[in-house]
């Protein structure tokens, strides 16, 4: 007898221990439509624990956690929800929790009550009204200054309407304000966007067919002179030398104004003179080289200046060479003797004349 009373006392206390109490978080709720909850389990007892959540007494398959989450809370997910917690030698079912739904607001309109402003101008004009939830409701713009349903001083961009009712359920709705387009004009400068103190002058231009868009505009050249008004093309010259930014302002038919930028390049001319050549009949250095420094080898050294006059003289003192306007390599001796040649090259500029002397060696001519 002894022995059984001893035996029923572990199997009591056995029993006792594994008992499970369990509980669920939160209670009854009413949530916004596409909100999320999460349901959580407080539970005691003898582990491990075993979990099934449960919808109006059903099983949730797969939901075997010690939480259950609802994401996207439509009026489908609305019901009694509960967890089976077990473990070895008991069951718990915690208390029902209902999960309700708040109802949901819907825009009726959204649109634009103004017209489109200039590029620059915060003048949008935007007005909305929704419906359903509880009211009152609160209009959140993102921007501007609102009143209520509408909203102004709205500058160019994207925004993000938030409308909260009386529970704090929100819809939201993406809306952009525009601006008028003013025309994308292209200048184009010449005689290139790198020019030289010696030849300072610039001629800037765009197309005819965005002048035809135009009403007015006008040229600054970056260096503290007059603008210069209704001109296409217009012309200028510079009497320092740096990086000049010219700038077109101008207005549009739509009475909207606008500025593009072209950024030129003004600098000294420097020349590299070659002075050895070799006429041998390869058509290898066969001419007499002269370059701008520091520039596109592609453009000629009379470019950078007005005029230029270059003379060669043999060791004699006699002219066997004389040229005007003289480009690169357009001398190519034939027909003298190898030997040791003087030259003189007087290039002409706006404000002074550079004069430059040398020698050129003759090798190979026939």
């Amino acid at each position: 007898m002894k022995n059984l009373l001893t035996v029923l006392f572990v199997l009591i206390s056995y029993l006792v221990a594994g008992q499970i109490n369990c509980s669920v978080t939160p209670g009854d709720i009413n949530k916004c439509p596409g909100d999320s909850l999460r349901y959580l389990v407080f539970r005691s007892g003898t582990a491990p624990f075993f979990y099934q959540w449960q919808k109006n007494s059903i099983d949730i398959a797969g939901a075997n956690d010690s939480t259950y989450l609802v994401k996207d809370i439509s009026s489908a997910d609305t019901g009694q929800y509960r967890c089976r917690v077990t473990n070895a030698t008991d069951t718990c079912f915690t208390e029902q929790s209902r999960l309700g739904i708040n109802p949901g607001m819907h825009y009726d309109t959204l649109y634009r009550y103004n017209e489109l402003g200039c590029p620059g101008t915060c003048k949008g004009q935007m007005k909305a009204l929704v419906s359903g939830g509880v009211p009152p409701y609160d209009y959140q713009w993102g921007g501007g200054y609102s009143q209520d349903t509408i909203v102004f001083g709205l500058c160019e961009g994207e925004y993000t309407l938030k409308v909260y009712d009386a529970n704090y359920c929100h819809i939201d709705s993406a809306y952009e304000i525009e601006v008028l387009k003013t025309p994308d004009i292209i200048t184009e400068v010449l005689p290139d966007t790198v020019i030289y103190l010696q030849k300072p002058t610039i001629f800037i231009q765009f197309p005819d067919t965005s002048q035809a868009r135009l009403t007015n505009w006008s040229w600054n050249f970056g260096d503290n002179s007059p603008e210069v008004d209704n001109l296409n093309p217009a012309s200028h010259s510079y009497s320092s030398s740096g990086e000049k930014m010219i700038t077109l302002y101008f207005t549009d038919l739509n009475g909207c104004s606008d500025s593009v930028t072209h950024l030129v390049n003004v600098k000294e001319a420097k020349l590299k003179v070659y002075n050895v050549i070799t006429p041998n009949g390869d058509e290898w250095n066969a001419g007499f080289a002269i370059e701008l420094e520091d520039d596109d080898p592609e453009r000629d050294f009379n470019e950078a200046y007005l005029s230029n006059e270059l003379v060669v003289f043999d060791r004699n003192g006699k002219k066997i060479y004389a040229k005007t306007n003289y480009k690169s390599e357009e001398w190519t001796p034939k027909n003298i003797a190898n030997g040791t040649y003087y030259y003189i090259l007087r290039c002409n500029g706006e404000f002074k004349t550079d004069v430059f002397k040398g020698v050129i060696t003759v090798i190979g001519s026939k």
